[in-house]
């Protein structure tokens, strides 16, 4: 018989606070084309959820140009419908000193936690590397998972996209490979956004869990109302 798998399509962005354009023009994308439609997108459709790279200082960022929308964003991350942190800001790993991922991790809850919780789970999509304490530092605020896209060795191909990760202390983590744009920009067209799914599928081998996380979100993309 045919396994069955269930997928988690989770809407998202992937944010580069300042890439290939100065930060302040990237923050009038964030404000005018990232949350302002993701909040009209959480009011009129009851089930939609957000969550925002792993990272909190986006939202910081929103604030000090739309702070008299504070209200609603904290209404939506205590729903539990728009996800933010657990880091300040998607970090590097093996550039800044190890003291500088814990203050990452403590700043970014420091900003969720006020406006209403922390995502549990370590995201960080875009590092080039991992450190083998992340697990241990993970641990260390409570976090019990890690999702990445980048950074892996040769190695991955035996793991699959779900392992325990072991740091070298013995703390552990489910870990989840994943590549952080693989449902992003479906289109209108449900069989064009069958086929796309259906190709982001295949390409996760091996897989041993039943479920399959589909990430519908890339970089600095919008929210989808349609999906």
């Amino acid at each position: 018989m045919e396994k069955k798998y269930r997928a988690i399509l989770v809407p998202s962005t992937h944010w580069d606070r300042e890439h290939s354009q100065p930060f302040e023009q990237f923050r009038w994308h964030l404000v005018t084309n990232v949350v302002d439609k993701l909040l009209d997108i959480l009011a009129t459709q009851p089930a939609f959820r957000f969550t925002f790279d792993g990272q909190s200082l986006p939202i910081e960022d929103y604030l000090e140009i739309r702070p008299e929308n504070e209200d609603q964003i904290r209404h939506y991350v205590r729903a539990g419908r728009l996800l933010l942190g657990p880091f300040l800001v998607g970090p590097d790993e093996f550039i800044p000193s190890g003291e500088s991922l814990v203050r990452n991790l403590f700043y970014g809850h420091r900003i969720a936690d006020d406006l209403g919780g922390t995502m549990k789970v370590g995201y960080n999509p875009d590092a080039f590397g991992h450190i083998a304490q992340l697990p241990q530092v993970l641990r260390g605020f409570g976090i019990d998972a890690a999702v990445f896209s980048r950074g892996a060795g040769e190695e991955i191909a035996g793991h699959g996209t779900e392992f325990r990760w072991a740091a070298p202390d013995g703390s552990e983590v489910l870990a989840i490979y994943h590549h952080y744009g693989n449902a992003a920009s479906l289109s209108n067209d449900l069989n064009a956004a069958v086929d796309r799914l259906r190709r982001a599928i295949e390409a996760m081998q091996p897989r041993r869990l039943p479920y399959l996380l589909l990430s519908n979100g890339s970089d600095g993309s919008p929210p989808q109302d349609h999906i």
